[in-house]
């Protein structure tokens, strides 16, 4: 089994959901709202000012760990059948393809996905994308934050993403229609589906509903 490791004591996490054109959900994805580390009894401060990026190492594959266990618990009709994407950075992938049991187990896992973070290892040396690779033959392989980090049209063209987020910056740059519509069916030819994050505006629905494409 996987092993729960000491260095976080709690943890609490939502699950934002991806929608469809009709208003369904499309998927979920596992966000970490705020930790109780070992030994700490600032939980209630660490609730207000969290970043995740504040922890160590062996925090965060900590953390990753506990989302696995969590969504291994939660309720499959509450999710609806829809999958649960799970934030993939360069430390966890290295978790999960030199962990053979974690590999083996998420491999099992029929909801879940691996979402890329923006500045993914491979990204910035545009080699030949091994640990994507790898990585594909577990579970579906997204990309989070498309349009920030090192993300770029080579990229997507290297690799099949299944799915592809715009991120919530870009879209607010990008989101003249025109210009949009434009980028979205460059990305949109390079995977499955795509999902906008940061959609606000009644003017940004009518573009997203027009464009055919998910709401993050």
């Amino acid at each position: 089994m996987i092993k729960n490791s000491v260095e976080i004591d709690f943890c609490r996490f939502v699950l934002e959901p991806s929608f469809k054109k009709d208003g369904s959900i499309h998927s979920w994805e596992i966000l970490t709202k705020n930790v109780k580390k070992k030994h700490c009894n600032d939980y209630l401060a660490n609730e207000v000012g969290f970043c995740f990026t504040s922890l160590s190492d062996k925090e965060k594959i900590d953390v990753f760990k506990k989302q696995i266990l969590t969504i291994e618990r939660l309720d499959t009709s509450k999710l609806k059948s829809k999958p649960v994407s799970l934030n993939v950075d360069s430390l966890i992938s290295d978790c999960i393809l030199n962990d053979k049991y974690i590999g083996d187990y998420l491999k099992n896992q029929k909801n879940i996905a691996f979402e890329i973070n923006e500045h993914f290892h491979e990204f910035n040396t545009k080699c030949s994308m091994v640990d994507l690779k790898c990585l594909s033959k577990l579970c579906p392989v997204w990309l989070d934050d498309f349009g920030s980090g090192l993300t770029s049209l080579t990229i997507i063209d290297m690799f099949n993403f299944e799915c592809i987020k715009i991120d919530k910056d870009y879209f607010w740059e990008i989101q003249s229609e025109s210009e949009f519509f434009n980028v979205i069916n460059k990305v949109k030819s390079y995977c499955n589906f795509v999902i906008v994050e940061g959609v606000e505006t009644i003017e940004q629905r009518k573009v997203r509903i027009s464009g055919e494409i998910l709401l993050g």
